[in-house]
């Protein structure tokens, strides 16, 4: 797996996190949180059975027009913690367009697309 301490370090500590298109197992590691996953749920399937219809919605979208919806909600849940989103960079191309310009890229790197949601 990649190595995402360096990405999550260039965040705030109080940032809320989204893995996109790919579950980085890293991420709940180095952030001491739970982490939304959207679009990358494919080996999360088992544990994703076990949770209610609006639990999966809230931790495990499969869609990946639901990221920009799914990074809304954290902010409104939480609006003093930042969203974030950390994504492989081929997955960081399948955010709809539509979406992409309500986040700013802050880094990419190792392969990493840091996003932030402005």
């Amino acid at each position: 797996g990649k190595d995402v301490a360096p990405m999550v370090r260039k965040a705030p500590r109080e940032a809320q996190w989204i893995s996109f298109g790919v579950y980085l197992q890293g991420l709940p590691w180095q952030t001491r949180q739970r982490v939304t996953v959207v679009n990358g749920t494919g080996e999360l399937a088992f544990g994703k059975a076990q949770l209610g219809l609006a639990a999966q919605e809230r931790w495990l979208a499969e869609d990946p027009a639901a990221l920009l919806p799914t990074a809304q909600q954290l902010r409104a849940e939480a609006p003093q913690r930042p969203v974030y989103v950390l994504s492989k960079n081929q997955d960081w191309k399948n955010v709809p367009g539509s979406q992409r310009g309500a986040f700013a890229v802050e880094a990419e790197e190792a392969g990493l697309v840091l996003a932030r949601l402005r």
